[in-house]
């Protein structure tokens, strides 16, 4: 059976094409709240000298899109209201408009600067399609990127009637006491509005992995407490960084990251990335120094399957860790990082494409010599740096001499994060600096690399463990039992802390 023969009361469902004319015709002078919007968009982006791409969402006939089109940037409008979308079309022709769900938005991962949502999700009619809409805004939003929207204050007088009538529906298993409902239009069509406070909107959009969220009102055009105004407001930013054990990670794929070592090589200024894995993590958790370190560092990337799931377990409402551990083995895939970045396969790619002069340091001379038979003329240099401490002088005056602009080494960590950090600033024609652990031995050969299948399923630490069982039990055991168990302390830290708050 269609749901349009099933009565409003029984699904919550509104067919918005039967008012679209009446609707864009009420819809055609911006409101304050967008106004608003504007200005914080040309804070947010006016800087980067980049035409943003905003997606809409609920656009109905388009009519925030010569405010967001005055700030430059290029707009996306949504509507899953087909005639709804067809009026926006006949407003702002050559546009492009979309018609779809918000709960399951069209456009690949990581396609836009900034999402505006201007009293639509409020429509949504389960909390389930609210938080997957907001989930799928997260999705689609780039590292940084920010969601703007707003929801009718129904806590205003004029709704009591519409409240009181909520809680009487509230009874029923399929409402909600905050399901308000609000006959739309000539035609008086039954239309749901969800009541948001303060608390539910915030708890909402941490549920989805925003932070920095501000809710407030808009009122005579200045800000004001959320619920002084007829709209509440919400801001919020996708992390352009995710912390496990107080380690930072970039939120950066293999591709973006590489590009970022590219750049980073020909700046003016000094880069210093880390490539962090749980071991990493537990040795950073229990040495407060090398903490310390690798919070400094400007390129920080997630080698490790632990530290993706880390990420999705610490910023989720999920309490068990062997579930959820049990959950991301089949699924191999992190809300928040977009993938796992091995530093030996970032190290291999790099130095077979630049054309920077590049400086190994670490392992041994047979090694290195094998790097740079296998990598070509740029690598201008090599120290096997495994001598006493009083040698650094020496090395420092090796790799100035060298003209090198790019330098890896191969300490293994927490020496090789160390040794960068004390001695980058005496090496001014370095760019770029990374610790890269044991990459010139497996480029060498010296190591063998885990089978492609242990790689892609993350049990490459298993591999390892077979090979090397003395060198390396410790270590991985300690990644793959103590890692996971002070993961789970710190999420419940944190549950504690918000619960005092």
């Amino acid at each position: 059976m269609n749901w349009r023969h099933i009565p409003f009361w029984l699904t919550k469902k509104t067919d918005y094409n039967l008012f679209a004319e009446e609707f864009s015709q009420t819809r055609k002078k911006p409101w304050a709240e967008m106004t608003a919007f504007q200005k914080i968009f040309q804070k947010e982006f006016t800087k980067s000298g980049k035409k943003p791409e905003i997606l809409d969402i609920g656009c109905g006939n388009g009519r925030a899109f010569g405010l967001l089109e005055d700030v430059g940037a290029q707009v996306t409008g949504l509507d899953i209201s087909a005639n709804i979308i067809n009026s926006a079309k006949n407003l702002h022709p050559g546009k492009n408009f979309v018609v779809s769900p918000m709960e399951k938005l069209p456009f690949l991962d990581r396609s836009f600067d900034a999402i505006t949502s201007f009293a639509s999700i409020p429509h949504l009619r389960t909390n389930h399609a609210r938080e997957k809409t907001l989930s799928e805004c997260f999705r689609v939003l780039r590292p940084g990127g920010v969601v703007y929207g707003t929801a009718w204050n129904l806590s205003q007088k004029q709704f009591k009637r519409a409240k009181k009538n909520a809680a009487l529906r509230g009874v029923l298993p399929f409402w909600d006491t905050n399901d308000l409902v609000i006959p739309w239009g000539d035609k008086k069509i039954p239309r749901l509005y969800h009541r948001f406070t303060q608390k539910t909107l915030m708890k909402l959009l941490q549920k989805s992995g925003f932070e920095d969220i501000d809710i407030f009102s808009v009122v005579h055009g200045k800000k004001a407490p959320w619920n002084m105004g007829n709209n509440i407001c919400f801001f919020a930013k996708k992390p352009k960084r995710i912390e496990v054990l107080s380690v930072p990670f970039d939120v950066l794929t293999f591709s973006e990251a590489l590009t970022k070592f590219y750049e980073a090589a020909q700046s003016d200024t000094q880069t210093f990335a880390t490539t962090p894995n749980p071991e990493i993590c537990m040795l950073a958790k229990n040495n407060p120094a090398y903490r310390h370190v690798l919070s400094k560092a400007d390129i920080s990337i997630a080698d490790g399957m632990g530290i993706l799931w880390a990420a999705d377990y610490l910023h989720s409402q999920k309490k068990g860790r062997f579930l959820s551990l049990l959950a991301f083995a089949f699924r191999q895939k992190s809300k928040f990082l977009p993938e796992r970045i091995c530093g030996s396969d970032m190290f291999r790619i790099f130095c077979q494409r630049t054309r920077q002069p590049v400086f190994l340091l670490g392992s041994t001379e047979e090694v290195c010599a094998t790097c740079v038979k296998k990598f070509g003329n740029h690598i201008v240099g090599t120290d096997s740096g495994w001598s006493t401490p009083d040698d650094e002088a020496r090395i420092v005056k090796k790799i100035n001499d060298s003209g090198a602009k790019v330098l890896f080494v191969a300490f293994g960590a927490p020496k090789q994060e160390f040794w960068i950090d004390k001695n980058l600033k005496k090496l001014p024609n370095i760019r770029l600096a990374v610790g890269v652990g044991g990459s010139f031995d497996f480029i060498a050969g010296k190591q063998k690399r885990a089978p492609k299948i242990f790689r892609i399923t993350g049990f490459e630490w298993l591999w390892r463990l077979l090979l090397e069982p003395r060198v390396r039990g410790k270590r991985i055991l300690s990644a793959i039992w103590a890692f996971p168990k002070a993961v789970q302390e710190e999420k419940n830290y944190e549950l504690r802390k918000t619960k005092v708050k």
